[in-house]
């Protein structure tokens, strides 16, 4: 099976502040400061809405694109309850 994607967690000194590269890119994740954080990055759930976001943005993309649709600008805004 081809590999579609991969990621690297490092975990750090402090607590909850994490290191993730993918590919060519970095980025952190880490808890808000009432959890006990210090709020150095977007926490799991935030970056698991962004990722389900993107997919779906860039889905609908892809398909109104296929069908010479013109979307213009738009946006997926997600809550996590």
């Amino acid at each position: 099976m081809k590999q579609i994607a991969q990621a690297q967690v490092a975990s750090g000194a402090q607590d909850y502040l994490h290191s993730i590269s993918t590919g060519r890119h970095t980025l952190s994740a880490d808890e808000p400061v009432s959890a006990g954080g210090t709020d150095a990055g977007p926490s799991p759930y935030e970056l698991l809405l962004a990722s389900l976001g993107a997919c779906t943005a860039i889905t609908l993309r892809m398909y109104a694109q296929r069908k010479n649709w013109d979307l213009g600008s738009f946006s997926v805004d997600l809550q996590l309850f």
